[in-house]
């Protein structure tokens, strides 16, 4: 098969992938945490939380495209498809071409075949969120890494790594690891060359100054190098919580014999060279292990999915007795098992007991609160009685409602919030959900001075808090009000529902009256009720 086949195969393979991708379309009220950091900037106030200088979002380079999509006046979710869908298209590609490069144009197949046909990959072409940006950018590092490998170091290629290094870690600090693998290969070919000094400067001076700028600029505008985020789980990740973590994707997929056969047969035959994609898959997974997973279903392998798909190609179509079917055989028998594995992983897959992690189904449709990826609904009546006015809320869904609202917001999970970030109260061992392990104290809410606490949102039926037929969700949602380890005080609490949409109202607890807000809530449903 010619290369320019291959090529058109790999294309046809990204086409069909990217509908697949729209049509698993979906929105997470995370992604609009860094609208709102987007629209401020838009704004004249910088990248900051509703005016206070703090960065409680992790994907600097992504703020920046949201920040142009509002300014052009577009909705952001369907603005972030857009970037992300052209980044899945470009993944695709892009691994194709690091495969046939490597090895053939068969395992070159092979990988984009069992891209297209994984559902977490699929998945996270949309979300709204940055993970498939940081995926395209790590696999450009990639493919320029394999091409300076086989062939005379050019400024100009050098240059190309230097700036997509550099752009993987603004979109994504935690693109530190892989990057350092392929930095460390790439410097190994530069050592080996005797390379000159330009050519050092090609591949050190445009990462140095985009990455230490970037550094520079966030000591002076937040006063800290690592995000808000890193406090908020700083200690409080479980390593064996990211052991299972990890566990759980490779079990899902059926990957962990493919590792293991890959493993075993990169140190019998001794390819040192087709140890590079385990060697970023180990590295990355390393850092999941580390900080603990994630709650959202295996988004944090995504990046490393191209690394998977190719060592799997390889080890597919790899020279082997003649007695086994012929590669292409093989690796088409191979891709249909794991794409049978995705699918039923797609159709099953609901989340875990425990609630550490949620399937893309829940997350897409926000714990069934979003229906058709309609976001604008949470939070928008919140903003037509108090637009303008000092109302501030309290909430750990700190995204669609607070940038709906358009209302300051404190963020009960601290990842917007420098005190409970590091001051919050701390979830029981029990309750292992990553990046969801601190809270904000009542003493706190009182002394911000909080309008009206949401905590994890609950939709009721409208009508319900009048005719007290939602006791049982009301009395659910105060016992997590605070976080499931912490109840409300004794006493007289005040219970507001406002309107989401014709048959569903967001209940508040009103923290904080105030006889401005209290008239402004005329025609909404209140309920008070002792609690003891």
């Amino acid at each position: 098969m010619s290369s320019k086949r291959g090529l058109q195969i790999a294309c046809a393979i990204a086409a069909l992938a990217l509908v697949l991708a729209w049509l698993l379309r979906f929105g997470t009220d995370d992604s609009y945490i860094t609208y709102v950091y987007a629209r401020e900037l838009v704004r004249g106030n910088g990248l900051t939380w509703f005016g206070t200088h703090i960065e409680g979002y992790t994907n600097f380079l992504w703020a920046l495209w949201s920040a142009l999509g509002l300014a052009l006046g577009r909705d952001p979710l369907v603005w972030a498809w857009g970037a992300s869908l052209a980044a899945l298209v470009a993944t695709i590609v892009t691994t194709y071409r690091i495969a046939a490069l490597r090895s053939t144009i068969v395992a070159g197949i092979v990988a984009t075949a069992i891209l297209a046909t994984n559902f977490t990959f699929l998945a996270f072409g949309t979300s709204g969120l940055e993970t498939m940006l940081q995926t395209a950018l790590l696999a450009a590092a990639w493919f320029e890494v394999e091409r300076l490998r086989r062939a005379p170091p050019t400024a100009r290629a050098l240059v190309r790594l230097s700036l997509y290094a550099a752009f993987a870690l603004w979109t994504r600090l935690d693109s530190a690891p892989v990057i350092a693998v392929l930095g460390a290969v790439a410097a190994h070919r530069l050592v080996r060359e005797r390379a000159s000094f330009r050519l050092w400067a090609a591949a050190i001076v445009p990462a140095l100054v985009l990455v230490g700028g970037w550094f520079a600029w966030k000591l002076s505008f937040y006063g800290e190098l690592l995000p808000n985020t890193f406090y908020v789980k700083a200690g409080t990740g479980s390593a064996l919580h990211g052991a299972w973590f990890t566990l759980e994707f490779l079990r899902a997929y059926l990957l962990w014999p493919v590792l293991l056969g890959i493993a075993v047969l990169a140190v019998l035959r001794r390819r040192v060279g087709s140890a590079l994609p385990l060697a970023i898959v180990a590295a990355h997974v390393a850092y999941v292990i580390l900080v603990g997973g994630d709650f959202m279903e295996f988004r944090f392998f995504v990046p490393i999915m191209p690394a998977l798909a190719i060592a799997f190609g390889d080890f597919v179509t790899t020279e082997a007795d003649a007695r086994l079917p012929r590669a292409s055989v093989r690796a088409t028998a191979a891709v249909a098992v794991l794409a049978s594995f995705s699918l039923r992983h797609a159709l099953t897959f609901e989340g875990v007991e425990d609630h550490s992690y949620d399937s893309i189904t829940t997350l897409g449709n926000f714990y069934y609160k979003v229906t058709d990826n309609d976001w604008t609904q949470l939070g928008a009546a919140l903003h037509d009685r108090f637009a303008g006015s000092r109302v501030m809320l309290a909430c750990n869904g700190a995204g669609a409602i607070p940038y709906n609202a358009d209302l300051v917001t404190v963020d009960q999970l601290g990842l917007n919030d420098a005190w409970v970030a590091r001051n919050g109260t701390h979830a029981p061992p029990e309750y292992p959900r990553p990046g969801h392990q601190r809270y904000a104290t009542y003493a706190y809410l009182v002394e911000q001075r909080v309008t009206f606490v949401i905590g994890s949102p609950m939709l009721v039926e409208r009508g319900a808090l009048a005719r007290q037929s939602a006791m049982p969700n009301v009395s659910h949602w105060l016992d997590n009000v605070l976080g499931g380890w912490t109840s409300p005080p004794a006493g007289v609490v005040d219970v507001v529902a406002a309107p989401v949409d014709d048959e569903r109202e967001l209940l508040m607890w009103y923290l904080t009256p105030d006889p401005a807000v209290t008239a402004k809530l005329a025609g909404w449903d209140r309920l008070r009720l002792h609690l003891h």
